[in-house]
């Protein structure tokens, strides 16, 4: 079952958790990135960067903000594996932030998150929201009104040496 079969079946009625479970963890980044479309966000999946080598399974942004978004489908995880996973996306999503991909977009600012696949409530661990899938639509939807309890990484400041100029 791929992300759009799920999209669909999750309009039809099915209950988001069961559709996820069924998915390959590939097809869970497609079916996150369709939820995120329908939402309104524009949407960038598995986004390479160099130098380190490192890749964000899906960039969503919207207006000057992004999110960046690790799936994962996990059938357990602990609090230092979650540790682990949120302090890896942090690096990647400040990279992302001085980037060109987030510089010609215009993102000022980039939130680093994690999606899971079953329900332990939202979570926030240094600063980034851990959600489960049950949640997903209403965290995005609640997002601004939360953004308080995040932690959002900012591109850094490049500071080049002026030129001197000589007025004769």
């Amino acid at each position: 079952m791929d992300g759009k079969l799920s999209l669909r079946d999750l309009k039809a009625g099915g209950d988001i958790v069961e559709v996820s479970k069924d998915l390959h963890w590939r097809d869970f980044e497609a079916f996150a990135s369709a939820l995120l479309s329908e939402t309104g966000y524009i949407v960038t999946r598995n986004l390479f960067l160099t130098k380190p080598r490192a890749e964000l399974d899906i960039i969503a942004t919207y207006a000057k903000r992004a999110l960046a978004i690790d799936c994962k489908h996990w059938k357990y995880s602990s609090p230092a594996k979650l540790l682990i996973a949120i302090r890896t996306q942090r690096e990647r999503a400040k990279r992302y932030g001085n980037s060109k991909y987030a510089m010609n977009a215009g993102i000022s600012e980039t939130l680093p998150a994690l999606l899971t696949l079953y329900d332990d409530g939202v979570h926030v661990i240094e600063g980034s929201p851990i959600v489960p899938v049950s949640r997903f639509d209403s965290f995005l939807l609640e997002l601004d009104g939360h953004l308080h309890m995040f932690e959002m990484e900012k591109p850094e400041l490049v500071t080049r040496p002026l030129t001197d100029y000589s007025l004769t």
